[in-house]
């Protein structure tokens, strides 16, 4: 579980004007782990490089929507893996971005 992830954006994280009501969002996708006892990833995002205040476990999925993030803040972002026993890996490579609209 020690393996780094590769955390693809798949997103060229725009910063849309107007429309503040809307939700904005970054899409991640990652490379998988090969490892066999593999239970899943979490997604650990902030406002700040290598702080990260939130995680979302995202099960064995290798993309995800980020989503309801404020408008005009740039997060960082990293994915770990975690196998059947609850070891977690290193973080991946930071990315960071600022959301683009829903629409």
């Amino acid at each position: 579980m020690r393996r780094l992830l590769s955390l693809i954006p798949l997103l060229c994280f725009l910063s849309i004007l107007g429309c503040e009501e809307q939700p904005y969002y970054l899409d991640l996708a990652w490379s998988p782990n090969e490892e066999p006892d593999l239970a899943g990833y979490r997604v650990y995002y902030g406002t700040s490089s290598r702080e990260y205040i939130n995680f979302i476990d995202v099960g064995k999925v290798t993309t995800y929507r980020l989503d309801n993030l404020l408008e005009d803040l740039e997060y960082y972002i990293a994915v770990t893996a975690y196998d059947m026993s609850g070891n977690e890996s290193d973080f991946s490579e930071e990315v960071s971005g600022v959301g683009a609209i829903s629409g």
